[in-house]
């Protein structure tokens, strides 16, 4: 128990979340919390862009975190990811754009992992380089 370090790791900036991993590299580290989220304007005439060029809220929501909890799954033994109601259709959040507005597919990726490697939400299989567009980093 003690006090924390403030460190910077911007969810927007894929090598922002790469150099926040590297400099974790020697140091302890429990547990990961992805609690970050962002919510576009709806009455925006364009959506923001990430660093990367990615829709603001999938590159900062799911991308930077997807990034980060790979780079650290190795570190930690736990990893916590919270949610909100904007990603259930039911809910008021989730249902912009009408009924069913809000939809990560049909989930079937989150089952059981049949193919020997991980899969996108929807299910569609995972290639490296859906991320960045190079390779995946080891």
């Amino acid at each position: 128990a003690g006090g924390g370090v403030p460190m910077v790791c911007d969810l927007a900036s894929l090598a922002s979340v790469r150099a926040f991993a590297d400099e974790l590299a020697g140091k302890e580290l429990d547990v990961l919390c992805l609690n970050a989220g962002i919510a576009p304007s709806t009455k925006a005439e364009a959506p923001d862009k990430t660093a990367d060029g990615f829709e603001s809220c999938i590159g900062t929501n799911h991308l930077g975190h997807f990034l980060l909890a790979n780079l650290l799954a190795p570190k930690v033994s736990r990893i916590v990811v919270t949610a909100s109601s904007v990603h259930d259709p039911e809910q008021p959040g989730g249902a912009v754009g009408g009924k069913g507005g809000a939809t990560l597919g049909d989930l079937s990726g989150l089952g059981p992992l049949t193919t020997g490697g991980p899969t996108m939400v929807d299910g569609a299989a995972l290639r490296g380089n859906q991320i960045s567009g190079a390779p995946p980093r080891r």
